[in-house]
């Protein structure tokens, strides 16, 4: 998946969806952050021409693990989590088409490479989502936990796991059939896990906010 696959999403749901807030329908949604609160996230901003809105950036050195978080809204709009010793090539695109279309001239791994280097450690337990899905995580195991994906593709060598979630008439939908993982008062949210030897090893996160 890729970044306009993400915005047809984006538009392909505002005009197609009403959303009724969870306390007119009473119901309890449940959603799958990580557990990072927002004012650490605003603390933690960072100033770069490569990100298209305002981002931080975490490690965790001993894992060699990496989160990016977009939060225009000071929420997690978007989170990238990956090894920063192999940083996936979809992610380079998608940092790339930014910097394509705002005509911004810069060596975007080499930036990349110092925004991580000099991005604030986390302990190990910062990079586990709420509902347990981490790195190095096998296709069953993701699976347990989100329910079957809406899609499977093939990328290259990589196996990329898709779940759609949106709001339709105040409840869940994950290709028609009722899901037990919710959206916080959001009218999206879309996870897609790419798998190499069977272990996740990119994951990306989108809340499809109004």
């Amino acid at each position: 998946m890729d970044y306009f696959k993400l915005t047809s999403h984006f538009i392909l749901i505002f005009m197609m969806i009403y959303i009724l807030s969870a306390d007119e329908m009473n119901i309890k949604y449940i959603s799958d952050y990580y557990p990072i609160s927002d004012e650490n996230i605003s603390n933690n901003e960072v100033e770069s021409k490569i990100f298209p809105f305002p981002t931080a950036i975490y490690q965790n050195i001993k894992s060699k693990e990496v989160l990016i978080i977009e939060s225009p809204s000071r929420i997690q709009f978007r989170t990238f989590q990956f090894y920063g010793n192999n940083v996936p090539k979809v992610l380079l695109n998608y940092f790339n088409t930014h910097l394509d279309l705002n005509n911004i001239n810069i060596d975007l791994c080499k930036e990349l490479d110092s925004l991580i280097s000099n991005s604030k450690s986390l302990e190990s337990r910062y990079f586990i989502s709420q509902m347990g899905i981490g790195l190095g995580m096998s296709k069953t195991d993701v699976i347990n936990i989100y329910g079957e994906p809406y899609t499977i593709e093939l990328v290259n060598e990589d196996t990329v796991f898709v779940w759609d979630f949106w709001k339709q008439n105040g409840n869940i939908i994950n290709n028609e059939q009722e899901q037990k993982l919710y959206n916080d008062d959001k009218f999206g949210y879309i996870i897609e896990i790419y798998f190499r030897n069977n272990k996740a090893y990119f994951i990306d996160r989108c809340n499809l906010v109004p």
